[in-house]
């Protein structure tokens, strides 16, 4: 059997991505093993804090005892933010690494007491209770009702010992043409369920604030926590870090980078977005790294551009080449359009 067939015969999803860069050439295996540790890199910041302190305190809330002999008291917590903000990141990092939420063991089973589920697109409340059973893997058919689906849920939760459901991009509940109001009333369900009250973190745009005000209860009892846009001056700072971690992650040196007017103009083309910034330098790293260079450099950076935005031959339009670049549009780093409409 050949090394290609014999690379072939794993079973884990994984295997493939192997398979591939197992073909690489030397150069582009550098680099992929660059982007092993680079993709490994969270910058940390106040902000992690300020959700960490946040959430403690809406774990307190609803975990404590209730009248009765009840346990547990339904709550949402909003986590928004622009596109390219690093909402996922900074929660995904939060649950996965919470000392409180780890999975323990119970009547011989391993408990997971929280689970994700990310809507990629305009997402109907059917889809969605489909995604949060398959999270807590219990087999639903795929020709459930809503209905069926959502009366479903509150029972499989309770099974599951799953207190916690964060949905990603909740935003895509509430495209045009969505029920608010029954995406409000379906969580808060959920959330009033006697026996076994479920909490929510919810994460997306800042529209996601209409389903806050929506229902007045649920504009009572949420936490919230708002991303702002990274202010290039105020927050040089910060910028720095974010180069300068990354930087440091494959050993690539970026003193005079850092002194320069990079960070800002890093700033500008990330549209001011902490995690879009963080992907700018990423990919200007990815470039650097491919041509053997030891040192991060504008041009690294410019190349990047030009390889996920519309300026090729546009050097004019390049905010890593442009003289007057605060002149130009903000963002655009890969698109800066939104896949899906409003």
């Amino acid at each position: 059997m050949s090394d290609q067939e014999n690379q072939g015969q794993g079973n884990e999803p994984e295997d493939v991505f192997e398979v591939i860069r197992g073909r690489m050439s030397p150069e582009h295996k550098v680099a992929s093993e660059a982007l092993d540790k680079l993709n490994a890199v969270y910058v940390d910041t106040a902000r992690d804090k300020v959700l960490g302190n946040s959430f403690d305190r809406f774990l307190n809330y609803v975990t404590a005892k209730q009248r009765y002999g009840r346990r547990g008291k339904g709550n949402a917590f909003f986590v928004t933010g622009e596109s390219g903000a690093g909402k996922t990141d900074m929660v995904e990092r939060l649950l996965m690494e919470h000392p409180w939420l780890q999975p323990f063991k119970h009547n011989g089973r391993i408990v997971r007491p929280w689970v994700r589920v990310a809507l990629q697109g305009p997402a109907t409340l059917r889809f969605l209770g489909q995604e949060i059973l398959e999270a807590i893997e219990y087999p639903i058919k795929a020709t459930a009702r809503q209905s069926e689906v959502w009366n479903t849920l509150p029972k499989q939760l309770k099974s599951s010992m799953v207190f916690l459901v964060h949905i990603d991009e909740t935003q895509h509940l509430m495209t045009k043409g969505a029920d608010t109001e029954e995406v409000s009333s379906a969580i808060k369900g959920l959330m009033n369920y006697v026996p076994f009250p479920v909490s929510f973190i919810l994460s997306g745009k800042p529209r996601l604030n209409g389903l806050i005000v929506h229902d007045d209860q649920t504009e009572r009892r949420n936490f919230s926590l708002a991303l702002d846009a990274v202010h290039p001056e105020n927050d040089r700072a910060l910028i720095v870090k974010i180069i300068t971690k990354h930087c440091d992650a494959v050993g690539l040196k970026h003193d005079l980078f850092v002194k320069s007017d990079m960070p800002e103009r890093i700033a500008h083309a990330a549209n001011h977005q902490f995690g879009r910034m963080c992907e700018v330098v990423i990919l200007g790293i990815q470039i650097a790294v491919m041509k053997g260079d030891k040192e991060l450099l504008p041009d690294h950076l410019a190349k990047a551009y030009r390889d996920h935005s519309n300026t090729r031959g546009l050097d004019d339009m390049n905010p890593f080449q442009a003289e007057d670049f605060e002149t130009l549009p903000r963002g655009y780093f890969v698109t800066g359009k939104d896949e899906y409409p409003e």
